[in-house]
């Protein structure tokens, strides 16, 4: 496992929890990750240590106490088998004067102070997947977006969508859960809406930064005013928020600053299928979104998300939770279909050859989603067709994932290549579409190049577009997306 991973687990788990193999291993021979480890053990202890465990005896001594009345042993109190009469008229006694004090003492006033917020149990399940849900629809939003205002009206909303999370925490008692999300609306506000703002039309910046502004204010009053109702323990788990958006708001009202300079963002996994470390990951993710205007990469991280949907899904298959495998079969058909698929037709309406790389393999991911679904839909057991295609699918997005990655290596300085044979060309409109192929399967590969084009082969001699005929095998030296800056001859036309 990767320090991301364990750090990730280490988390969304209570640090006494029974550590997996894997973690187990890593902890072993990774000192920073047992650090992290241990100050988060040093953390719960403190936290617990508030309030110290007692025996059951203890509770009562001390509710006499402060009822001024003394303390009676355990033994002591039982009653006498041989006068039982005394414990009935002690009963009717004390009746009888707490009645007359019932109804002698005045009616008090309210207090004027308002009462702590009552901590409610709520399901805490079900809000997690309600997360889950907003979080897959902001991903798939700025997957879309390549546009700075609309990914800073997303990212205003996941602000929002964190910070009312983290209320929920608290009001509570989730004390466990609030550090991590204390740490996403750090990174959503300081470097999601701080380092897109810096990236807005000059038209509507100002207004923009006013109104971010104003929100990064009005959510550090919201969350201060939050704290001052809860306990001690709680309230120290919220000022990572206020601090965190009071340096959004400074940063954003110095207009004039240049753009922050940020470290790399690691691509998180959620191998646990958990709702809260999906939800980690997918921040991560949408973040890396916003930073990236290459459409293969972009499909590339939303092939991630795709992957740990796939996960989740085995994992709530594999477990008897038809209901979500269900749920997240839908979510994963969107990411490969919003997310995957309308970056690639970016490419290939951009004539950029590396998109024909993937196509087959989204097809094939599409038509397994939808078998999925259906298995799921009829009510199928994990160890049916609706598992396998679950774990044939996970295999097409791991294909997926390479294919992106070999697509976008260049073939040299700078250099891309296109190997095959023509299918046609049409020196008029500088059009070639070449016959390619990739693991065994035939693909077709629209290309543009100039009517001066160099046509080179065999050997170092030059020769003329009149001579590349249909089924020439050649390759084409590409720069500057589908655009060929040279084309070398590799075999006779095919007869």
């Amino acid at each position: 496992m990767k320090c991301s991973e364990v750090n990730a687990w280490l988390l969304v788990t209570r640090p006494t929890a029974p550590t997996p193999g894997p973690v187990r291993r890593h902890l072993k021979f990774c000192p920073r990750c047992r650090r992290r480890r241990r100050r988060l053990l040093h953390l719960e202890r403190q936290t617990c240590a508030l309030w110290p465990a007692q025996p059951a005896a203890v509770a009562p001594a001390r509710l006499m106490q402060q009822l001024d009345a003394p303390v009676v042993p355990p033994a002591a109190a039982r009653p006498s088998a041989a006068r039982p009469w005394l414990t009935t008229a002690a009963a009717v006694l004390l009746g009888l004067g707490l009645g007359w004090l019932w109804f002698r003492a005045p009616v008090a006033s309210p207090p004027s102070t308002p009462e702590p917020a009552p901590f409610v149990a709520a399901p805490t399940r079900e809000a997690d997947e309600q997360l889950l849900v907003k979080f897959i629809d902001h991903n798939l939003r700025l997957a879309q977006s390549y546009d700075a205002s609309e990914q800073v009206g997303v990212l205003s909303r996941m602000e929002t969508d964190l910070r009312a999370e983290a209320v929920r925490l608290a009001r509570q008692g989730q004390a466990q859960e609030l550090p991590l999300i204390a740490a996403l609306f750090d990174r959503v506000v300081n470097r999601g809406l701080v380092g897109r703002s810096h990236h807005l039309p000059p038209a509507e910046r100002s207004r923009q930064l006013s109104r971010l502004t104003e929100q990064m204010q009005k959510a550090e009053a919201e969350v201060n005013q939050v704290a001052q109702e809860m306990p001690t323990h709680l309230a120290d788990f919220l000022k990572p928020l206020t601090r965190a958006a009071r340096q959004a708001a400074a940063q954003l009202t110095q207009d004039a600053d240049p753009e922050p300079a940020f470290e790399p963002l690691p691509r998180l996994t959620a191998a646990s299928g958990n709702a809260r470390a999906l939800v980690a990951m997918l921040v991560s993710h949408s973040l890396l979104l916003v930073e990236e205007d290459d459409p293969l990469q972009r499909a590339s991280y939303c092939g991630d998300v795709a992957d740990q949907l796939t996960v989740a899904l085995l994992l709530a298959s594999s477990g008897g939770d038809n209901e979500r495998a269900g749920r997240l079969g839908k979510h994963l058909e969107a990411v490969v279909n919003r997310g995957v698929g309308e970056n690639l037709n970016r490419l290939q309406a951009s004539n950029d050859p590396r998109a024909a790389v993937l196509q087959q393999v989204i097809g094939r991911v599409n038509r397994l989603v939808a078998a999925l679904e259906q298995s799921l839909a009829a009510g199928q057991s994990p160890e049916t067709a609706g598992y396998d295609q679950a774990k044939a699918l996970e295999h097409e997005l791991k294909d997926l994932e390479k294919a992106l990655r070999e697509a976008g290596k260049p073939k040299g300085p700078g250099k891309l290549e296109a190997r095959g044979t023509v299918r046609s060309i049409d020196p008029a409109t500088g059009r070639l579409v070449l016959l390619a192929k990739d693991k065994g399967k035939e693909f077709e590969l629209t290309l543009l190049f100039p009517t001066d084009v160099k046509v080179r082969g065999p050997g170092p001699l030059e020769r003329s577009l009149s001579e590349i005929m249909t089924g020439t095998a050649i390759r084409a030296t590409l720069r500057d997306g589908g655009h060929i800056t040279e084309i070398r001859i590799e075999g006779k036309p095919l007869r």
